[in-house]
């Protein structure tokens, strides 16, 4: 695994190809943070999903949760809750409006619709409550619902604060990564172990999509004082080596230099925020 350490204020060495990209892509990041006023309002770093405090009996029920399957055991309340209040670490609160738990579950299975029938982790019952996140201002207390699931022995939380009273990360523009870089696809990252602080995280899990025919695919990050970039790197196959047109999706652990704290992570393909914890199948 490659890893490297700067600031957007030095430039890295040319002989560094990854680096190199990491910079640019930090570069990019700075100017559209910029332009958007980032310190301005409340943007999550991390997912709106968070895992249970004690992680995954099973890979089985992890990738359930992963794919957002799950099935109602349970009657939802539809109507819209009081206001709500998150709180800054450094003691600042706003109040924000709150989502009835019909909504929350829907963000929780990627918009299908509820059934009672289907496979997937079984959710008994919901509730309000709290939980810690990461945002562009640091560690915030934010209300969630909290969803009982059968199979586990933690409640599923999901943000319960209105679209409307959060603002969206930035989009960067960085140039187009080099084809010589051989990036693959990041499919998430995770804290290791799931379920642990995440700005107390110095470990992640990084998923990767490769081919079964690329040699070494490997996890590559740089550490700048305001993000952490990372990407997937590999050797492609010989010219006219046959290979089956498929996707595998392989994890490898990644160790910071400290911990991740407010730093935003960036996909070193596109520039892309990626927030942590947030899953694809």
């Amino acid at each position: 695994m490659l890893s490297g350490c700067g600031s957007a204020n030095r430039s890295p060495s040319a002989a560094d190809a990854f680096v190199t990209r990491a910079f640019q892509v930090v570069g990019a990041w700075d100017q559209a943070a910029t332009a958007a006023g980032y310190g301005q309002g409340v943007r999550l770093l991390d997912a709106s999903t968070v895992p249970p405090a004690s992680g995954f009996p099973s890979e089985d029920v992890a990738r359930q949760y992963r794919a957002g399957a799950y099935r109602l055991r349970t009657t939802l309340r539809a109507e819209t809750p009081p206001m709500g209040t998150v709180r800054q670490a450094d003691g600042t609160t706003s109040t924000v409006p709150v989502v009835p738990a019909t909504e929350a579950y829907a963000g929780l299975t990627n918009g299908a619709p509820p059934c009672t029938d289907c496979q997937g982790l079984t959710v008994t019952g919901a509730r309000l409550g709290t939980a810690t996140v990461r945002t562009n201002r640091g560690a915030a207390t934010v209300p969630v619902w909290l969803f009982d699931v059968a199979e586990l022995h933690d409640p599923v939380a999901r943000v319960a604060v209105s679209v409307d009273a959060l603002r969206p990360l930035p989009s960067p523009s960085p140039p187009a990564a080099p084809a010589s870089l051989h990036l693959t696809s990041v499919i998430d990252v995770v804290p290791d172990p799931v379920g642990s602080d995440p700005a107390a995280a110095t470990r992640l899990t990084v998923r990767l999509g490769v081919s079964p025919c690329d040699v070494n695919p490997h996890p590559s990050v740089y550490e700048a004082s305001d993000a952490v970039v990372i990407g997937g790197q590999r050797t492609p196959p010989s010219p006219g080596k046959a290979c089956p047109d498929l996707l595998q999706v392989r994890p490898f652990t990644v160790t910071l230099s400290q911990p991740l704290a407010d730093r935003v992570l960036l996909n070193a393909s596109d520039g892309q925020p990626v927030p942590l914890g947030a899953h694809q199948p």
